[in-house]
Protein backbone atom coordinates (compact mmCIF):
# COMPACT_ATOMS: atom_id res chain seq x y z
CA UNK A 1 0.00 0.00 0.00
CA UNK A 2 2.24 2.59 -1.33
CA UNK A 3 0.02 4.99 -2.22
CA UNK A 4 -1.37 5.62 1.34
CA UNK A 5 -1.13 9.28 2.66
CA UNK A 6 -2.02 10.64 6.00
CA UNK A 7 -2.52 14.35 5.04
CA UNK A 8 -3.03 15.97 8.71
CA UNK A 9 -1.69 13.44 10.72
CA UNK A 10 0.71 14.12 13.17
CA UNK A 11 3.88 11.86 13.91
CA UNK A 12 6.68 11.83 16.86
CA UNK A 13 9.80 9.40 15.74
CA UNK A 14 12.31 9.44 18.49
CA UNK A 15 16.11 9.04 17.27
CA UNK A 16 15.43 10.80 14.34
CA UNK A 17 18.75 12.55 13.45
CA UNK A 18 20.29 9.75 11.11
CA UNK A 19 19.91 6.12 9.91
CA UNK A 20 16.61 4.33 10.72
CA UNK A 21 15.29 7.18 12.65
CA UNK A 22 15.62 9.69 9.78
CA UNK A 23 14.60 7.32 7.27
CA UNK A 24 11.27 6.53 8.92
CA UNK A 25 10.88 10.56 9.60
CA UNK A 26 11.63 11.39 6.10
CA UNK A 27 9.06 8.81 4.32
CA UNK A 28 6.13 9.64 6.59
CA UNK A 29 6.72 13.41 6.03
CA UNK A 30 6.76 12.43 2.56
CA UNK A 31 3.23 10.64 3.13
CA UNK A 32 2.06 13.96 4.35
CA UNK A 33 2.50 13.38 8.30
CA UNK A 34 3.72 16.48 10.31
CA UNK A 35 6.91 14.74 11.56
CA UNK A 36 8.27 15.87 14.84
CA UNK A 37 12.03 14.22 14.68
CA UNK A 38 13.67 14.32 17.98
CA UNK A 39 17.67 14.46 18.83
CA UNK A 40 19.60 14.44 21.97
CA UNK A 41 21.33 17.59 20.94
CA UNK A 42 19.98 20.64 19.53
CA UNK A 43 22.72 20.19 17.08
CA UNK A 44 21.22 16.93 15.77
CA UNK A 45 17.51 18.60 16.14
CA UNK A 46 18.56 21.16 13.62
CA UNK A 47 19.82 18.78 11.70
CA UNK A 48 16.63 16.20 11.09
CA UNK A 49 15.19 20.06 10.95
CA UNK A 50 16.65 21.08 8.10
CA UNK A 51 16.06 17.59 6.52
CA UNK A 52 12.45 17.91 6.94
CA UNK A 53 12.38 21.28 6.34
CA UNK A 54 10.77 20.74 2.44
CA UNK A 55 7.71 19.05 4.17
CA UNK A 56 5.13 22.05 5.87
CA UNK A 57 4.21 21.09 9.63
CA UNK A 58 7.45 19.09 10.47
CA UNK A 59 10.40 19.91 12.64
CA UNK A 60 13.12 18.59 14.71
CA UNK A 61 13.16 18.80 18.83
CA UNK A 62 15.60 18.48 21.24
CA UNK A 63 14.93 15.88 23.75
CA UNK A 64 16.44 13.78 25.84
CA UNK A 65 14.55 9.92 25.81
CA UNK A 66 15.82 9.57 29.52
CA UNK A 67 14.31 12.31 31.18
CA UNK A 68 10.34 11.73 31.68
CA UNK A 69 9.63 15.30 32.49
CA UNK A 70 11.26 16.38 29.23
CA UNK A 71 9.03 14.16 27.23
CA UNK A 72 6.33 15.20 29.25
CA UNK A 73 7.20 18.73 28.14
CA UNK A 74 7.73 17.91 24.55
CA UNK A 75 3.97 16.01 24.39
CA UNK A 76 2.66 20.00 25.74
CA UNK A 77 4.48 21.92 22.57
CA UNK A 78 3.16 18.88 20.08
CA UNK A 79 -0.16 19.92 21.38
CA UNK A 80 -0.11 23.39 21.43
CA UNK A 81 1.20 23.49 18.22
CA UNK A 82 -0.40 20.67 16.16
CA UNK A 83 -3.27 19.61 18.52
CA UNK A 84 -3.20 16.03 18.88
CA UNK A 85 -0.52 13.07 17.67
CA UNK A 86 -1.53 9.78 15.97
CA UNK A 87 1.80 7.88 15.34
CA UNK A 88 4.76 7.05 17.60
CA UNK A 89 7.65 5.78 16.72
CA UNK A 90 9.88 4.50 19.10
CA UNK A 91 13.55 4.17 17.70
CA UNK A 92 16.26 6.29 19.98
CA UNK A 93 18.44 3.52 21.68
CA UNK A 94 22.06 2.28 21.27
CA UNK A 95 24.15 0.18 22.93
CA UNK A 96 28.60 -0.90 22.80
CA UNK A 97 30.08 -4.06 22.65
CA UNK A 98 30.95 -5.81 25.84
CA UNK A 99 30.90 -9.68 27.04
CA UNK A 100 27.88 -9.16 29.76
CA UNK A 101 31.03 -10.21 32.56
CA UNK A 102 32.46 -7.46 31.44
CA UNK A 103 29.60 -4.41 32.13
CA UNK A 104 29.75 -2.75 35.11
CA UNK A 105 26.64 -1.90 37.27
CA UNK A 106 27.06 1.74 35.74
CA UNK A 107 27.01 1.00 32.17
CA UNK A 108 24.08 -1.62 33.12
CA UNK A 109 22.04 0.53 34.19
CA UNK A 110 22.64 2.76 31.38
CA UNK A 111 21.61 0.10 28.36
CA UNK A 112 18.59 -0.46 30.49
CA UNK A 113 17.69 2.88 30.71
CA UNK A 114 18.43 3.88 27.05
CA UNK A 115 17.04 0.96 25.40
CA UNK A 116 13.74 -0.03 27.83
CA UNK A 117 13.27 2.30 30.06
CA UNK A 118 12.42 5.33 27.80
CA UNK A 119 10.80 3.47 25.62
CA UNK A 120 7.78 2.72 28.54
CA UNK A 121 7.93 6.60 29.75
CA UNK A 122 7.55 8.03 26.34
CA UNK A 123 4.90 5.35 25.38
CA UNK A 124 3.29 6.33 29.03
CA UNK A 125 3.30 9.96 28.58
CA UNK A 126 2.14 9.53 24.52
CA UNK A 127 -0.85 7.28 24.97
CA UNK A 128 -3.23 9.93 26.15
CA UNK A 129 -2.46 11.85 23.24
CA UNK A 130 -2.59 8.94 20.67
CA UNK A 131 -6.12 7.84 22.45
CA UNK A 132 -7.33 11.04 21.65
CA UNK A 133 -6.30 11.51 18.28
CA UNK A 134 -7.41 7.71 17.43
CA UNK A 135 -10.97 8.95 18.69
CA UNK A 136 -10.48 11.94 16.03
CA UNK A 137 -9.85 9.27 13.57
CA UNK A 138 -6.01 8.02 13.07
CA UNK A 139 -4.09 6.70 10.17
CA UNK A 140 -5.89 5.38 7.62
CA UNK A 141 -8.90 5.54 10.05
CA UNK A 142 -8.01 2.43 11.60
CA UNK A 143 -7.18 4.07 15.18
CA UNK A 144 -3.53 5.52 16.54
CA UNK A 145 -0.23 3.54 16.14
CA UNK A 146 3.01 3.01 17.94
CA UNK A 147 5.72 1.54 16.35
CA UNK A 148 8.88 0.26 18.86
CA UNK A 149 11.93 -0.37 16.62
CA UNK A 150 14.03 -3.40 18.61
CA UNK A 151 16.62 -5.86 16.98
CA UNK A 152 16.82 -9.10 15.58
CA UNK A 153 19.48 -9.20 18.36
CA UNK A 154 15.81 -9.68 20.97
CA UNK A 155 15.15 -13.19 18.84
CA UNK A 156 18.55 -14.68 19.50
CA UNK A 157 21.87 -14.78 21.45
CA UNK A 158 23.74 -11.60 21.07
CA UNK A 159 27.53 -12.52 22.08
CA UNK A 160 29.20 -8.62 23.07
CA UNK A 161 25.47 -7.04 23.32
CA UNK A 162 23.64 -9.41 25.94
CA UNK A 163 22.33 -6.39 28.10
CA UNK A 164 21.10 -4.30 24.87
CA UNK A 165 19.86 -7.89 22.92
CA UNK A 166 17.91 -8.45 26.75
CA UNK A 167 16.40 -5.26 26.53
CA UNK A 168 15.23 -5.27 22.82
CA UNK A 169 13.53 -8.61 23.59
CA UNK A 170 11.67 -6.59 26.64
CA UNK A 171 10.51 -4.05 24.48
CA UNK A 172 9.41 -6.74 21.82
CA UNK A 173 7.52 -8.51 25.06
CA UNK A 174 5.96 -5.27 26.37
CA UNK A 175 4.63 -4.66 22.24
CA UNK A 176 2.82 -7.61 22.55
CA UNK A 177 1.27 -6.65 26.04
CA UNK A 178 0.69 -3.30 24.94
CA UNK A 179 -1.14 -4.05 21.80
CA UNK A 180 -3.84 -6.21 24.10
CA UNK A 181 -4.08 -3.79 26.10
CA UNK A 182 -4.08 -0.67 24.38
CA UNK A 183 -6.80 -2.44 21.89
CA UNK A 184 -9.41 -1.33 23.15
CA UNK A 185 -8.38 2.60 22.79
CA UNK A 186 -7.92 1.72 19.39
CA UNK A 187 -3.99 2.42 19.46
CA UNK A 188 -2.09 -0.41 17.54
CA UNK A 189 0.98 -1.38 19.05
CA UNK A 190 3.72 -2.99 17.00
CA UNK A 191 7.49 -3.57 16.51
CA UNK A 192 10.22 -3.87 13.81
CA UNK A 193 13.39 -5.92 13.83
CA UNK A 194 15.99 -4.73 12.31
CA UNK A 195 19.78 -6.11 11.81
CA UNK A 196 22.42 -3.97 12.40
CA UNK A 197 22.66 -0.83 10.16
CA UNK A 198 26.01 0.76 10.34
CA UNK A 199 25.35 4.16 11.04
CA UNK A 200 26.91 6.68 14.06
CA UNK A 201 24.90 6.53 17.47
CA UNK A 202 25.41 10.13 18.25
CA UNK A 203 23.45 12.80 18.15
Amino acid sequence: MTDVKFEGQVALVTGATRGIGAAIALELAQRGLKVIGTATTDEGAARIGQALSDFPGCSGMTLNVNDAQAAEALIGTIVKEHGGLQILVNNAGGGFYAPVMDVNTKGQAALIAENFTQVVEVTRCCVPLLAAGAAAGGPAAGGASIINITSVEAHRAGPGFGIYSAMKAAVANMTRTLALELASQKIRVNAIAPDMIPTPGDG
